[in-house]
């Protein structure tokens, strides 16, 4: 995570392998991490730099699978030798391309396989579960405003909701 007092979060739903990039020894963490736990890929939300640092603390064959873009830059800092000599890999993920097409049967295989992600996904969508949501609405006039004030305090926790009702 970025900040502490996501790590507090998340020790509040229980997760036991946190590393927060707030300290100044988490990329050692990391590492410590990874050989204890046996990682081979890792999924990167942040692209920029942080791909490259992935990269390089996994042990060969390792893989990155890359699905967002926070950092706002490309994938950066990748060693050559991690690609050529320790045949690591970097990969581009998304749900929509990367498990609702494997489904088989075509049309009536991918309704079923959409249908299982839903199914595996909205349990923990409820109030209180780990992926519950808080919308703030908005009308398309408050929008701006709304969106420039959670973007100089931070979006950790909100989300905006534009309703045309409002």
């Amino acid at each position: 995570v970025r900040r502490k007092e996501h790590v507090a979060m998340l020790q509040g739903l229980g997760a036991k392998h946190i590393i927060c990039q707030a300290d100044s020894d988490w990329l050692d963490q990391l590492k410590v991490k990874v050989k204890e736990l046996n990682i081979r890929e890792a999924f990167d939300a942040v692209a920029g730099d942080m791909t490259g640092q992935l990269l390089s603390i996994l042990p060969k064959q390792g893989i990155v699978h890359v699905y967002g873009v926070l950092a706002g830059k490309p994938v950066g800092q990748v060693e050559p030798i991690d690609l050529i000599y320790r045949r690591k890999e970097i990969k581009g993920f998304s749900l929509s391309h990367s498990w609702i097409p494997k489904a088989r049967f075509g049309p009536i295989g991918k309704l079923l396989r959409v249908r299982w992600c839903v199914d595996q996904v909205a349990p923990n969508l409820s109030n209180g579960d780990w992926a519950a949501s808080q919308y703030h609405d908005v009308s398309m006039e408050q929008f701006e405003a709304e969106f420039s004030n959670m973007y100089k305090k931070g979006f950790t926790g909100k989300k905006l909701r534009i309703r045309m009702d409002q």
